[in-house]
């Protein structure tokens, strides 16, 4: 048995694991779907209901964060295999891993619009980035000069591997550049 606390690839740790002991945040819902049995701690409100569903759907067991319950939570996967594998399909059959694919169809399906930013596009992206207070929501806080977001939106637009996209709803385009391509 290993303990790992802490890792800058989680997902290769949860790869390798026979059964992990997880909040039940966001992350339950990728355990589920590579079929990763888990001893659920519940250490915030908002993740009362994954927990409750994980354990209704036996693909985890929901425990408090009480010590004895969750060394007993963990002896019960130690030494139950059959326990193990079922949990393992119940998890998987909670969440396939195709979510992606279905907002994606969902995304066609709509009236949104995508269309390639261009340089002509950077006030409009720059004002709407950093509009009433949205700073708060990125990594860094601070709100760059109007100089620097050029910089950082002309190597943006000229990486060959990423799209920097205005999405607009029914056709309305907020974006200022008007011949681009639609996908």
């Amino acid at each position: 048995m290993e303990f790992v606390s802490f890792s800058n690839n989680l997902a290769a740790e949860m790869a390798k694991a026979d059964f992990v002991i997880g909040a039940g945040g966001g992350t339950s819902w990728e355990r589920c779907c590579i079929g990763l049995p888990t001893v659920v701690l519940t250490i915030a409100d908002n993740q009362i209901e994954i927990a409750k569903i994980l354990n209704e759907n036996q693909a985890g067991i929901s425990v408090q964060t009480n010590v004895d319950e969750i060394a007993s939570a963990v002896k019960k996967m130690l030494n139950d295999q059959s326990l193990r594998n079922k949990m393992s399909k119940n998890a998987a059959n909670l969440c396939d891993g195709n979510g992606v694919a279905r907002v994606v169809k969902q995304i066609v399906a709509s009236s949104l619009v995508f269309e390639t930013s261009t340089l002509s596009d950077a006030q409009f992206i720059y004002d709407a980035r950093y509009a009433d207070g949205a700073s708060r929501f990125y990594r860094s806080r601070d709100v760059p000069s109007f100089e620097d977001h050029m910089k950082w939106m002309e190597n943006a637009v000229n990486q060959e591997n990423r799209v920097l996209a205005c999405v607009s709803l029914g056709g309305e385009n907020n974006c200022t550049c008007q011949n681009r391509q639609r996908y």
